[in-house]
């Protein structure tokens, strides 16, 4: 089966032997998290659910065959397996080479644009439900670490996490600490700055707003 998320997180992740857990990636609405998976193959990955959710499930085969009988939506299908390879990519980096403070502050910048890029997130601020275990099996980080990570961030006044959201005070400051580059995600930088953040968004010359569209489905 392929499924859809429609509301919610879903994690991508795997157990190893002594019960520690690897998270790999977070999916948000808008995202298949098998999309990376072979129809016809048991998933090498656990898809957890990291708050209530909402899925659309797809026969694998039926979606395959989609693909090969319409080009524009396999054209779509490896676009977003590319974005999905890409992150994941960056994650491993993310992981082996930052320092904890910004591994922690890479990961909030990725899901500040990807959120941003399908409407989930306002004036730097997004639900983010996760909990400080979820955060550092996907950074690789013991739970001590992960929370002087966290109260760093605090102390230098660069965000807010509370009651499960995300506020970002300073977002240029916030990109210098996690080495953020957004060109792997394939999506354009949210509309937040320090000090400029608009009330409403910008207008075309038709009097209409721009829609943001991410590559992935």
């Amino acid at each position: 089966m392929a499924y859809l998320v429609l509301e919610g997180f879903v994690s991508t992740s795997r157990e190893v032997e002594d019960g520690k857990r690897q998270i790999m990636f977070f999916s948000i609405p808008g995202d298949m998290p098998t999309l990376m998976s072979h129809p016809d193959l048991p998933l090498d990955t656990d898809i957890q659910a990291m708050s209530a959710c909402r899925l659309a499930a797809f026969d694998s085969r039926e979606l395959y065959g989609l693909s090969l009988h319409f080009p524009r939506i396999g054209h779509i299908f490896w676009a977003s397996a590319l974005v999905f390879a890409s992150i994941h990519r960056e994650w491993i980096v993310n992981v082996g080479h930052r320092s904890a403070v910004s591994r922690l502050a890479h990961l909030f910048c990725e899901m500040a644009v990807r959120l941003e890029a399908y409407g989930l997130a306002r004036e730097g601020s997004y639900e983010m439900p996760l909990n400080q275990v979820d955060l550092s099996d996907a950074i690789g980080l013991s739970r001590i670490h992960m929370n002087r990570s966290l109260q760093e961030l605090r102390r230098q006044n660069l965000l807010t996490f509370e009651n499960g959201r995300l506020t970002i005070h300073d977002w240029d400051r916030l990109v210098d600490v996690g080495h953020f580059r957004p060109d792997y995600l394939s999506l354009s930088l949210p509309i937040w700055r320090t000090g400029t953040i608009p009330a409403v968004p910008a207008r075309t010359a038709t009097g209409k707003t721009p829609v943001r569209r991410a590559i992935q489905i």
